[in-house]
């Protein structure tokens, strides 16, 4: 009956993810550029994917609204820096420490951006179960996880 209600505060499992989601090298950190409005803020990925990223800031909560536009820029190791535009989709409350994260969903991503993103999530995902065809292109998660059931 309340399935619904304890369903907005469950965790997403691998399976409710579209796209596959990779932790950086905690030695090659991603570095992510957020301008929301007046607030702008440089900090290291906690994760990524080609749908969007993930980052735990420490400061102006408040400010962070779900749904506000952002403007980011993601450096990946080895590569130059290019610009997104985002928009926060999901907010942690905020800890003792007054850290919380965010998720931030990528919106209008380029062919470059995407290609840099593809290469660097094929080189850091477990594809260990999944076909050459799927690591290639990055297939979508509820995709391979219907292909791997039968």
């Amino acid at each position: 009956m309340f399935s619904w209600f304890f369903s907005i505060f469950r965790k997403k499992s691998a399976k409710d993810r579209k796209f596959v989601r990779v932790s950086p090298d905690a030695m090659n950190p991603i570095l992510v550029d957020i301008i929301g409005g007046n607030v702008y803020d440089t900090v290291n990925a906690k994760d990524i994917s080609l749908g969007g990223v993930s980052v735990t800031l420490f400061n102006e909560y408040k400010v962070w609204k779900m749904n506000k536009y952002v403007d980011i820029s993601i450096k990946l190791p080895g590569e130059k820096s290019f610009a997104l535009k985002g928009q926060v989709r999901n907010k942690s409350p905020q800890n003792r420490d007054r850290s919380f994260t965010i998720g931030i969903l990528f919106l209008g991503i380029d062919e470059e951006a995407r290609i840099k993103l593809r290469r660097y999530i094929n080189s850091r995902a477990d594809y260990s179960q999944l076909s050459a065809d799927d690591s290639q292109n990055n297939i979508p998660v509820k995709e391979i996880l219907s292909r791997t059931k039968n």
